[in-house]
């Protein structure tokens, strides 16, 4: 995870550190959720699809196709649920990170379920990662970016001119 500034007062270190610190398994969760979901598709529709079973035989992979995939839901959440880094009444240090932890984790499962819900998001989740350093997981990963985008609505909260929307641009 690149930590930076995304959107305005986009400040909670705190946050943002136990984002960073997590991020080998949030990608990790990412892929997976992915390839089970596009698993599972198959399964259903009695098909067989070429690239679920290449993901199915990979154990590890370039965390940097999917960094910018994480760091956009990553943001996402600061932007959503972000308290600015105040403590509970009665809260210690420990227990607010142990909090953003968990809200973190939490809510990234149930993006991941809603997300894998959209074929071209999982599909190109997949393609990233088989087809890395490539025209076509090139192509993938800025699929990937655009679903994310659309599915935040993030021209409402980040700057047009910086950052994703720029490196992302609308096609």
């Amino acid at each position: 995870m690149i930590v930076g500034y995304v959107f305005e007062n986009d400040i909670n270190d705190l946050l943002k550190g136990i984002q960073h610190d997590s991020y080998p398994q949030s990608v990790t969760k990412i892929f997976l959720s992915c390839r089970r979901a596009m698993s599972k598709a198959e399964a259903i529709l009695g098909i067989f699809i070429d690239d679920v079973e290449k993901a199915r035989d990979i154990v590890n992979f370039d965390h940097r196709v999917l960094q910018d995939a994480h760091d956009i839901i990553a943001a996402a959440y600061r932007y959503k649920f972000d308290d600015g880094g105040q403590l509970k009444l009665g809260e210690s240090i420990e227990e607010q990170s142990h909090r953003y932890l968990s809200g973190w984790g939490n809510w990234l499962e149930q993006e991941l379920d809603e997300l894998t819900g959209y074929r071209r998001f999982a599909h190109s989740v997949i393609e990233s990662v088989i087809y890395k350093n490539t025209d076509k997981g090139y192509k993938a990963e800025h699929s990937i970016a655009d679903i994310l985008l659309t599915h935040y609505s993030a021209e409402d909260w980040m700057p047009p001119d910086s950052g994703y929307l720029k490196a992302y641009p609308k096609t």
